[in-house]
């Protein structure tokens, strides 16, 4: 998928008015992405993605561990909107499919699951029991 594409899904998906806010909506749901991401996960991550946005998930090189609950938050302070609305925005731009794939995969090219992988692995970096974790 090109980065135009990309962007115009975003901007239907978030019921976006404009171009520019779905640019702004994927910079900042990308960036903070790439914050949270360790190790290689960033660039196998990047390398699924139109040329044009990858700098905005490789724009950092400091990892950090944070939960979903502040992964909007930064992501709303990033844009400048409500919570509830950078939410909706992250979750157009992670959703996005890329040649009718998930945009995520895992090794052996099954789809990942990550946004619903992402809620369980938070609640179980922060304490939480999760069976579920075992599970993946």
């Amino acid at each position: 998928m090109k980065a135009d594409q990309f962007i115009k899904e975003v901007m239907n998906r978030a019921s976006l008015p404009s171009r520019q806010q779905a640019i702004e909506a994927t910079h900042a749901t990308l960036s903070v992405l790439g914050e949270r991401l360790f190790g290689g996960e960033r660039k196998d991550l990047a390398a699924q993605l139109p040329p044009e946005l990858q700098i905005y998930l490789l724009e950092t090189q400091v990892s950090r561990s944070f939960g979903l609950e502040e992964f909007f938050e930064r992501i709303s302070e990033e844009e400048g909107t409500g919570v509830e609305e950078a939410s909706a925005h992250a979750r157009a731009v992670i959703d996005q499919r890329r040649g009718g794939n998930e945009f995520t995969r895992e090794k052996g090219g099954q789809p990942s699951g990550w946004w619903e992988r992402s809620k369980v692995l938070t609640a179980h970096r922060a304490g939480i029991h999760c069976p579920e974790v075992a599970e993946m």
